[in-house]
C-alpha cells in the first residue's frame, strides 16, 4: 500500500483522462491540449510494472469515451452507445500495448498503430471522425501540418 493518497500511475491516468476528454470533446474548448493528451497515458504505460496495466488504461479510455460520446446517446439506443464506447476504447488501447511491447522504435510503432486506427475509423462503416486527434488541430494549420508528412487519411 502506498503512503500517498494517489500513486504516480493513477495520477498519470487521471491527468490523461482530463486531457483526453478536453482534447476529443465535440466542443473542443482547448484545441492545443490535443498535442499533450496522450503523454500521460504513454508515461503510465511505460512506467507501470503491473502485468494488468492495460486493464486500468482501457478502463480510463472507456470512461473518457463514455464522456466524449455523451452527446451521441440522444440519437442512438443505450446499447449502441455503450458498445461503441467499448469498441472505441479497445481500439485506442492497442497502440499503447504496441508501445509497451516493442522496445526499439516504440514511438514510431505507437504513431503508426494510432494512424492505422484513425484510418480505420475514417474508412469503416462507422466513419466517425469526431474521435480523431487531428480534428481539433485543424484550427491551427500553421502550427501542425500533419498532412504534409502523412498524406490525407
Amino acid at each position: 500500500m502506498s503512503k500517498y493518497l494517489i500513486d504516480r500511475g493513477n495520477l498519470y491516468l487521471v491527468i490523461g483522462l482530463i486531457l483526453f476528454v478536453v482534447a476529443c470533446s465535440a466542443i473542443n474548448i482547448l484545441e492545443l491540449v490535443t498535442m499533450l493528451a496522450l503523454v500521460p497515458f504513454l508515461l503510465y504505460s511505460s512506467t507501470s510494472k503491473s502485468p494488468y496495466w492495460w486493464i486500468k488504461l482501457y478502463s480510463t479510455l472507456l470512461i473518457a469515451n463514455l464522456i466524449n460520446l455523451l452527446w451521441l446517446s440522444s440519437t442512438v439506443t443505450i446499447g449502441q452507445y455503450i458498445s461503441f464506447a467499448i469498441i472505441l476504447a479497445f481500439l485506442q488501447t492497442i497502440p499503447f500495448i504496441v508501445f509497451k511491447k516493442i522496445d526499439k522504435l516504440s514511438t514510431i510503432a505507437f504513431i503508426s498503430s494510432w494512424l492505422v486506427i484513425e484510418y480505420f475509423l475514417l474508412h469503416s462503416e462507422v466513419n466517425y471522425p469526431m474521435s480523431l486527434l487531428g480534428l481539433p488541430l485543424a484550427s491551427y494549420p500553421q502550427l501542425i501540418q500533419w498532412w504534409e508528412f502523412t498524406g490525407i487519411l
